[in-house]
């Protein structure tokens, strides 16, 4: 899947800020953004195809998965305030206040819970 600075930083027992300055042009990495984060890939375009394909599939799985506790209730809070609002509307609320959750998500986590909207959802 690549790795982020932060994995990077993490195997290596180092915080990324010291030494990933010094990853942005070294030979069998490719640096990109990727969806808003720098992503260190292979540089061999089969390999770096791969890595890709995993990371979109993992970000879609997650997206469906149900939200953590914390954001369960964030998300719940939200839907009384806003009782007639869709889970697009919820989570585009949600993201202006820095919390990420798909409408995927936000139905997932009802249906899990067996909540029923009376109003539109997605």
């Amino acid at each position: 899947m690549g790795l982020e600075g932060s994995d990077i930083g993490k195997l290596l027992g180092l915080t990324p800020r010291s030494f990933m300055s010094h990853f942005r042009k070294i030979d069998g990495l490719c640096r990109e953004r990727f969806q808003g984060r720098f992503i260190y890939f292979s540089d061999e375009e089969a390999v770096l195809l791969k890595q890709k394909q995993r990371r979109e599939e993992a970000i879609e799985k997650r997206r469906g998965a149900v939200p953590s506790a914390t954001d369960a209730v964030l998300v719940l809070a939200d839907l009384i305030k806003h009782p007639d609002s869709s889970c697009e509307d919820c989570s585009r609320r949600l993201k202006r206040k820095g919390v990420d959750i798909a409408p995927q998500a936000i139905q997932t986590l009802l249906d899990y819970h067996g909540i029923k909207k009376t109003a539109a959802t997605s």
